[in-house]
């Protein structure tokens, strides 16, 4: 009962991750935060399949994820990928149209 209550023990549930991943994006979609929130809970989708994909060793043999410091540093990264990649997708769009504003 005592694992339970410790947050290493849910920090390393995939259910946990993806459960974040979709409330965010759909926090994200509905409210419209301005695509901040968004990359965030791709990231944490991302974590919930790179945590089932090692707890089903098909990485490997290797675990990669041995401390719950390396699942925060994992989402930590793949949050400003994302974020970059998001962003970069988003300006190349908005560049490549005509500008009703543009004399």
């Amino acid at each position: 009962m005592e694992a339970e209550l410790s947050l290493s023990y849910w920090l390393f549930q995939p259910e946990l991750w993806v459960i974040l991943g979709i409330i965010l994006i759909v926090v994200d979609i509905m409210v419209g935060f301005g695509l901040i929130v968004l990359p965030v809970g791709v990231a944490a989708l991302l974590v919930g399949v790179a945590l089932y994909g090692d707890s089903r060793q098909l990485f490997g043999d290797a675990n990669l994820f041995t401390s719950w410091c390396m699942i925060l540093i994992l989402f930590a990264v793949l949050s400003i990928v994302a974020l970059g990649l998001i962003r970069l997708a988003f300006q190349r769009s908005k560049s490549d149209g005509d500008d009703i504003n543009r004399y």
